[in-house]
């Protein structure tokens, strides 16, 4: 800057505020080589601008809408609610800030096409291309354009026409209404700049706001929209304007990269004031990293940053946390200036919860209850954790409810301390209701939550972060209240996250020195040596986003609107533009392919390497998985032996051992038990103890020696369906730890109901048949123990009962699976039966026949029923409708051979020779093994 010159009356307008810093410290430095002070020169983002020359004020997103709701109802008599016009309500304002950013003409963009014949005959007024784009979008309305129904529902086209044929006059009534009130959004304030320099001189204009300014200079803008444009023009046109475009690497300029799409036309039409590298450019050197993870590419940096002249690049928000967390300790001087956004708080995800837990409460007479599934979540956050962490009472609570297992967990049990009770309150009271008052009750009770738990997060610098994101909270939780809005709760819901998304919160830092992390919007106008830029992958950097638009694609380009060629290339021009003077450019991508993530790397990588020929030197991130255990051999000690024979074993346990003896080693020897959930619906083990419970309740009157079940009594049973039913329903509740049956548990009621029927009714077709007038009851849910090689075992049989005298039946009851193996075996078949029982392949294990071998084994050691015949029975409710009761006599050779092989098996286990605990070797067991993450399989 040499002496004398007349910086201070000079106006400097940057794309974004990050670069204006850094202009302010390099004048700064060229003042000081100077030797003499100087006034700083007014400088300006280009939306401060713009706000700076107009007198109208932008409003927040959700005024607009509330402003665009009252004129929508002043013209559309049979007007929705302001529920169901909230989302398209917001797709309006998009396009009516793009039709005044891009000064497009309304009357002719948003014609009337029911009105189109009358017109088509005058449109010379239009471009042939525009011609041709209204001709095509009106043919989608060919042959008429009428209402039309089918099935009593409007045709799409005929919504959509409705919407299209109002949007003129609700643009004209909108801006009307907003200017009245001196308020705007961003389209109609840059649309007022543009026309008033149309009429006035622009000399004019500007002298009022910038009386002291004799010249402006742009620096660093590309994409322009209309209305920058026609102002840049007039004050280029009244010398007012000088114009510095960030235009200078081969790559940039190349006519077939997307990234010269806008530029080449700036510099054309707003020439360069001087020109920038006049020596050229040199390519950078670049490396391409491969990491087949999205927090493992900010684990990557430590590796990368030497010291703190690099600038990392983050594309996608969620890393911020993680590359904050991943710089190395020696980088003392770090700015960030991106800002953490709200949406990815914790707070934000805290008061999520809150919400959704209030949309799915429910109300029993007086009673409040609380659906477990966001109770639990909230127990999970860290917020919560870190509120309740001083209070007894409350983690109690807490404790309390997660051991009951409870399907809606009563408010009672869960106002226990302060903070518990405030945020277990009522505060929807009907999700369904768009009353007012409603709407007040739920703003009081989120303000009265936040100013609680507020002050217990402010005293911890770990949530000095979380104390802004809750002022934010409140400060717009305040705003809606004022409405006095009659919406539903989920549309209060929608509107405030509206207001909340947008927030973000600094961080304080080094703005001018040291480590750099920002957004890729951050990096215009800004050069450095060395960069690294995370999430290079498509869809990412570029972003994919088409913004939602009642415009069609045709009309919008015909009409100079922005489409996705114009995202495109603005997000080339970042990408080339950060690349062109940087020495060292690190690209990381996340290679994973899951869900919808292809893990395919950016387009730019590419073109890099085939368009342009650099030489890419690509790396691979991995790392070794450490706690790898399966090789390591689970000891058998005589302690673990000492414990078992403490125990009591049973059908299932022998099972288990032969599946995995390891298995059988958790489970059994060291009692480890997978941690309960709640269930959301009967699962098959479910259903079968809800008829288990139902057959128990229902024979439990006859179990004294003097009351028999008489045919009369079965048939009094059955008459009574809906009692039955009554008695299911009670076990389903039980058996969920639930106050309703809902969705699928219908069902299953109805089906459980029927097993029930058709087991009962089996009795009664028992009793017909044979002759007999009842039979007895012996027991039910009846435990035998008794002891085999020194082990120690228990059964609990369904029912043990007696048809005919001088006989026992041993009733198993059995919703699942019965294989043929289980039920008919003979001397002749079994040694099969007994090969497979004892083999090493567990898919086709008789496991019936296994219990069935222990029962019998029980009742005849406990010597009650000596001298009885025993028989077993199967009741398979799945197939009583088909088939009879399956009597299932177990063959003397089967009963030799499954004594011998389960005596065998406890020397087994006793023994102390095998030296472990084996894992199976069949990996299909592991898949559903509960203990498989300790295990090491």
């Amino acid at each position: 800057m040499a002496e004398g010159s007349n910086v201070s009356r000079l106006c400097f307008i940057f794309p974004n505020r990050r670069s204006l810093a850094f202009f302010k410290k390099y004048l700064c430095e060229e003042v000081r080589c100077l030797g003499c002070p100087v006034v700083a020169p007014a400088m300006y983002t280009v939306n401060d601008f713009f706000s700076r020359i107009s007198d109208l004020k932008v409003s927040d997103r959700v005024d607009l809408i509330l402003e665009l709701y009252d004129c929508y109802k002043v013209l559309y008599p049979k007007v929705e609610s302001l529920d169901e016009f909230v989302g398209w309500g917001d797709i309006i304002l998009g396009d009516f800030d793009d039709v005044d950013k891009y000064l497009s003409d309304p009357e002719k963009l948003f014609t009337n096409v029911a009105d189109f014949k009358a017109i088509q005959d005058s449109l010379s007024y239009l471009t042939p291309v525009q011609r041709e784009a209204i001709s095509r979008f009106i043919s989608h309305f060919r042959p008429e354009v009428r209402k039309s129904f089918k099935g009593g529902e409007i045709d799409v086209k005929e919504n959509f026409l409705q919407i299209w044929n109002i949007l003129l006059p609700l643009y004209r009534s909108f801006r009307s209404a907003l200017i009245s009130k001196g308020k705007a959004y961003e389209g109609m304030l840059y649309r007022s700049i543009a026309e008033s320099v149309r009429e006035k001189p622009v000399a004019d204009v500007l002298a009022g706001v910038f009386p002291e300014t004799v010249r402006f200079v742009f620096v660093g803008l590309n994409a322009l929209n209309e209305c920058e444009r026609t102002l840049m023009k007039k004050m280029r046109d009244a010398g007012l304007a000088e114009f510095c475009w960030d235009y200078s690497s081969e790559m940039v300029r190349d006519p077939g990269n997307k990234s010269s799409f806008f530029m080449a036309a700036n510099v054309q039409e707003f020439p360069q004031s001087f020109e920038y590298d006049p020596e050229g450019l040199t390519a950078p050197e670049i490396e391409v990293v491969s990491v087949p993870s999205s927090v493992g590419q900010a684990k990557l940096l430590p590796s990368i940053l030497k010291d703190d002249t690099y600038a990392v690049v983050i594309p996608d928000e969620s890393l911020l946390l993680p590359v904050l967390n991943s710089i190395p300790a020696h980088i003392e001087d770090i700015n960030v200036t991106m800002g953490f956004p709200m949406k990815d708080s914790a707070f934000y995800g805290f008061l999520s919860l809150v919400l959704a837990m209030q949309m799915h409460l429910r109300t029993k007479g007086d009673e409040v209850l609380f659906y477990h599934g966001q109770v639990w979540s909230i127990f999970a956050s860290g917020i919560f954790k870190h509120l309740i962490r001083n209070d007894a009472e409350a983690q109690a609570a807490v404790k309390a409810v997660r051991e009951g297992h409870r399907y809606y967990i009563p408010e009672a049990d869960l106002r226990k301390g302060p903070v518990m009770d405030l945020l277990f309150r009522i505060a929807v009271r009907d999700p369904k209701s768009n009353d007012a008052s409603q709407i007040r009750d739920i703003c009081l009770y989120l303000k009265r939550l936040i100013a609680g738990i507020a002050p217990l997060m402010a005293g911890d610098e770990a949530h000095a972060v979380e104390v802004e994101f809750a002022k934010a909270a409140y400060s717009a939780i305040g705003r809606l209240q004022t409405r006095n809005l009659g919406i539903f709760p989920a549309t209060f819901f929608k509107l405030l996250g509206q207001l909340l998304q947008p927030v973000a919160v600094p961080f304080n830092g080094e703005p001018l020195k040291g480590l750099q992390v920002m957004g890729p919007l951050e990096t215009r106008a800004l050069d450095f040596t060395n960069l690294v830029i995370l999430s290079c992958n498509e869809g990412m950097f570029p972003r994919r986003s088409v913004s939602s638009s009642f415009i069609p694609p045709e009309l919008r380009k015909a009409f100079g609107l922005p489409t996705y060629e114009y995202q495109d290339a603005v997000w080339a021009y970042y990408f080339y533009r950060l690349i062109q003077r940087a020495q060292k450019v690190t690209l990381v991508y996340d290679s994973r392919t899951e869900g919808l993530k292809g893990g395919e790397e950016s387009r730019y990588i590419k073109q890099l390497e085939y368009h342009y020929g650099l030489p890419l030197k690509r790396m691979f991130a991995n790392s070794k998985v450490g706690g790898d255990v399966s090789d390591r051999p689970v000891i058998k000690t005589k302690e673990d032996l000492e414990i078992l024979h403490k125990r009591n074993l049973s059908a299932s346990a022998l099972k288990e051992y032969l599946d995995c003896p390891a298995m059988f080693y958790y489970d059994k020897v060291k009692g480890l038990k997978p941690s309960d959930e709640v269930s959301e619906d009967l699962d098959a083990g479910m259903v079968g103890n809800v008829f288990h419970k139902t057959m128990c309740d229902l024979y439990s009157q006859y179990k004294s020696a003097d009351d028999r079940v008489s045919a009369a009594s079965l048939k009094s049973i059955l008459s009574g369906r809906d009692a039955i039913k009554g008695r299911v329903r009670a076990n389903i509740l039980s058996e969920l730890n639930s106050s309703e049956v809902s969705g699928r548990d219908l069902v299953a009621e109805e089906v459980i109901t029927e097993y029930v029927v058709k087991t009962v009714s089996r009795d009664l077709e028992l009793l017909t048949e044979g002759g007999f007038d009842s039979f007895g009851i012996i027991g039910l849910e009846k435990m035998y123990i008794g002891t085999m090689e020194g082990f120690s075992f228990i059964g609990f049989i369904d029912r043990l009962d007696s048809f005919r005298p001088g006989e026992i039946r041993i009733v198993d009851y059995k919703t699942g699976k019965v294989g043929k193996d289980d039920v008919e075996i003979t001397d002749a078949n079994a040694k099969d039966v007994a090969d497979k029982l004892f083999g090493s392949v567990s898919k086709n294990r008789p496991k019936i026949a296994l219990q069935l071998f222990l029962y019998d084994y029980l009742v005849r050691e406990s010597g009650q029923f000596s001298g009885s015949r025993i028989v077993n029975s199967i009741y398979s409710p799945v197939t009583l409708a088909v088939e009879p009761v399956k009597e299932v006599p177990l063959s003397g050779e089967f009963l030799r051979l499954a004594g011998d092989g389960v005596r065998q098996l406890l020397r087994e286990i006793s023994s102390l020779e095998t030296g472990e605990w084996k894992r199976t070797e069949d990996t299909e067991i592991c898949k559903n093994c509960d203990f498989r993450m300790i295990c090491g399989r």
